[in-house]
């Protein structure tokens, strides 16, 4: 009986998001940018996200809510030992394109993420999602490393730095050059 409760119990699916997204440098321009971190020692593959944009837009007088899908430059991995960080490239063809700080802090948007991979350890597919509202979207910051080196070279990956970031300068609107 264990063995079948085990098999088919859902186990937490140990991964945790950080604390706020961030708008900041990335490649020659600018993106938005959040992490995720397998909280356990399960070994997690075949990871992919993906993200939806929730806005609320003023049309003829009536406020409507709409969705448009993100691009994320890196939305897949395959294997899940650290954190993954995944990025939003804002250009031209981003509903975030022109924005400036003020324009997310008073607007209604809120990223809708959903990750999905598979637990090697319980043989289960995990799901994670999480959302991210303009009070959680941080103008002009960049995230530090959440690991260090051991002078042996190994990893050591702190968990509890996840979310730790730093300013950094910023152009006013999103469509300025970084």
């Amino acid at each position: 009986t264990g063995l079948m409760y085990g098999r088919f119990s859902k186990t937490p699916h140990s991964i945790r998001f950080s604390k706020d997204a961030l708008i900041g440098p990335y490649k020659e321009g600018i993106g938005i940018m959040f992490r995720a971190a397998n909280e356990r020692n399960h070994h997690l593959t075949e990871l992919e996200v993906k993200v939806t944009l929730a806005i609320v837009i003023s049309e003829n007088g009536k406020s409507t809510r709409k969705f448009f899908p993100l691009t994320i430059d890196n939305n897949r991995i395959t294997y899940f030992p650290l954190n993954w960080t995944m990025v939003h490239y804002i250009n031209e063809s981003s509903p975030l394109w022109g924005m400036t700080a003020q324009d997310i802090a008073e607007s209604e948007i809120e990223l809708l993420v959903m990750i999905k991979g598979f637990n090697e350890t319980t043989s289960q597919d995990v799901y994670a999602r999480y959302s991210y509202t303009q009070q959680e979207i941080r103008f002009g910051r960049k995230f530090k490393l959440p690991y260090h080196f051991r002078d042996d070279g190994a990893t050591v990956f702190e968990l509890d730095k996840i979310d730790d970031s730093e300013e950094v300068a910023m152009p006013e609107t999103i469509a300025a050059e970084a």
